[in-house]
């Protein structure tokens, strides 16, 4: 009996998660005088977002936000006898947890020692980038009556615009930015609580790496190049830890001024498009900022890279994006394909804006286009700028592709024109690809 009692209980402890990664760990058993920024993630307390999910209301982001502010003030208030006096805290209410700056070992020890906190890492920069994307010719110009991009018509966007247009919706970007003045994107960027700069509390857009401003041209430029042109759209730049994404992320939620004051719910986003990459792998943090996003009705959508462990590259062809105000340019990636995506869930929203995350899944899933996509894709890729050919999706051996959902097409291509071919929400693949409507 003794035994059997003594194995139990050393098998319930080492299944037990440690409160700590592995990277902090080691900081601090090399450098025991050192201090580091953390990241704090207290237990968290999910059944009051449950609560707000499965109620009738037109109001979830206030509700959602409500309940997360009240969780954070009694968890920072436990919090605080466990720092020393005068320590910076930075909310992170929308993940359960906070920011610490140069946080001791001896506080360390305490943080990691108390019930009420669930796991603690090291707030280190470079643990986010935008993925590498193939990219075309940086300085295009693209007529105004050039017509619809390829991929604005290859999800089918311009045979539902009789219908909506995204009239209604405010669609966000966790990107690099965004060239606010560009004439594709200008005329329906919601400026008033429309830009976030975590970083360097900036109070117009501004775009780092010209990538931000692709996706939402893709997302809601006018033109020919966006899928949901009457959309508007939101911007938070990102940064390189999960501090400030996870400000991005509460941006979506309640947007703020640009310098962070004066909280208004009612201006959040009804999608939001997340083509970054984290170099950490998995981890707890943004996990809970998506639940958030869901219990709200916000739609969340993701790149996944566009490298994998087996396969040697994931790309989609982008359309032509934003250069500068009145040039475009062509790139390739998931991150390009995403936006796409959010344009789609844009239009559905704008139909119905009670739509929940399960809701829109199912449309966009039990919808997709799969019958003909073994024969449109081509076998590889050229990226231009390198000379490189790349191949298209490989489905890496099993399932093979004309079993669904499957690695190279996943549950197939998005097709807006078969969920909206009447202007309603509808939830049955058609018998073909492109079925005149």
């Amino acid at each position: 009996m003794k035994t059997a009692l003594i194995i139990a209980t050393v098998a319930a402890s080492a299944i037990e998660p440690p409160k700590a990664s592995n990277r902090v760990c080691r900081f601090f058993e090399s450098e025991s005088t050192a201090k580091a920024d953390l990241l704090v993630k207290f237990t968290s307390n999910v059944a009051s977002l449950d609560a707000i999910t499965t109620a009738k209301s037109s109001n979830y982001r206030q509700g959602v936000y409500d309940v997360l502010i009240e969780q954070a003030k009694a968890n920072e208030a436990r919090l605080a006898p466990l720092l020393p006096s005068g320590q910076h805290i930075s909310s992170l209410y929308i993940a359960g947890g906070v920011a610490l700056r140069s946080v001791s070992k001896e506080t360390f020890d305490r943080l990691t020692a108390s019930d009420f906190i669930q796991y603690v890492d090291l707030n280190n920069t470079n643990d986010i980038a935008l993925p590498d994307v193939i990219k075309g010719d940086r300085s295009s110009s693209r007529h105004r009556d050039a017509g619809n991009e390829w991929g604005v018509e290859t999800v089918g966007a311009p045979a539902i615009w009789k219908y909506t247009r995204g009239k209604g919706v405010v669609v966000g970007s966790i990107d690099s930015g965004a060239l606010y003045t560009h004439e594709a994107i200008k005329d329906n960027w919601r400026a008033d609580y429309g830009w976030f700069d975590p970083t360097n509390g900036t109070a117009t857009p501004y775009d780092s790496q010209d990538h931000g401003s692709h996706t939402i041209g893709t997302m809601v430029g006018r033109g020919g190049i966006g899928v949901a042109p009457d959309a508007q759209w939101i911007s938070c730049t990102f940064g390189d830890t999960l501090e400030v994404m996870l400000q991005c992320a509460q941006f979506m939620l309640c947007p703020t001024k640009p310098e962070g004051s004066a909280v208004d719910c009612s201006k959040g986003v009804d999608v939001v498009n997340n083509p970054w990459a984290a170099h950490t792998g998995y981890n707890p943090w943004f996990e809970a900022a998506i639940a958030a996003w869901k219990a709200a009705r916000i739609i969340p959508v993701f790149g996944i890279a566009n490298r994998g462990l087996e396969c040697s590259l994931a790309a989609s062809p982008g359309p032509v994006g934003i250069a500068s105000n009145s040039a475009y340019a062509s790139d390739a990636g998931t991150s390009m394909a995403s936006p796409h995506v959010a344009g789609v869930v844009a239009l559905l929203k704008s139909v119905d804006l009670s739509l929940d995350f399960d809701a829109v899944y199912t449309y966009l899933t039990a919808t997709a286009d799969q019958n003909e996509l073994n024969t449109t894709e081509p076998h590889a890729w050229l990226a231009s700028l390198t000379n490189e050919t790349l191949p298209s999706s490989p489905h890496c051996g099993a399932p093979p592709d004309d079993s669904w959902p499957n690695n190279r097409f996943g549950y197939g291509r998005v097709n807006v024109a078969t969920i909206l071919h009447d202007g309603k929400l509808n939830d049955k693949r058609r018998p073909t690809c492109h079925e005149e409507i």
